[in-house]
């Protein structure tokens, strides 16, 4: 069923799971693994968003400076900001 949506809407599913899910998607499927792989930055930045870590088109630069006191202050790319 994957194979057969097109990415962008693939990818707008995708960002309404939370990080949890979305390493369990990789981990149960390839293609949802090659998916999310090739499409981190996109998938990563939309569950940041969705998931309140960031706001809608806030860089990543931008983000570390409004970084929690979690440990989310440093990352290198929006999968470590959600990790």
């Amino acid at each position: 069923m994957l194979e057969t949506l097109p990415t962008e809407i693939t990818l707008s599913i995708l960002s309404y799971f939370t990080l949890r899910e979305v390493h369990t998607f990789q981990l149960v499927h390839s293609s949802w693994d090659a998916i999310i792989r090739s499409n981190e930055a996109s998938v990563y930045l939309d569950v940041a968003i969705n998931h309140g870590f960031v706001r809608p088109n806030e860089s990543l630069e931008e983000a570390h400076w409004t970084a929690r006191e979690d440990g989310t202050d440093g990352a290198a790319s929006w999968r470590e900001l959600c990790e």
